[in-house]
């Protein structure tokens, strides 16, 4: 089972669910406010690309050096 990110149309609670694939999204409950209308949103928090890992987390660099992207490593 796959985990979404959801988004609260009521309170704007931002959460993570558990959810089967064949689960209506109004069976899903914010779990600040109680809301059953969440709006699943677009999760980026690392994907493939092109055969490249591409990821929304700021890149410290590399071990070996202090650039902030590999492909500029040496």
């Amino acid at each position: 089972m796959p985990i979404y990110e959801f988004q609260c149309t009521r309170c704007e609670n931002k959460f993570d669910e558990l959810v089967r694939v064949s689960v209506d999204l109004h069976a899903i409950v914010c779990p600040k406010c109680g809301t059953n209308s969440p709006r699943k949103l677009m999760s980026a928090f690392g994907f493939t690309s092109g055969g490249k890992t591409v990821s929304s987390a700021p890149s410290s660099g590399c071990s070996g050096c202090h650039s902030t992207h590999c492909s500029t490593c040496h």
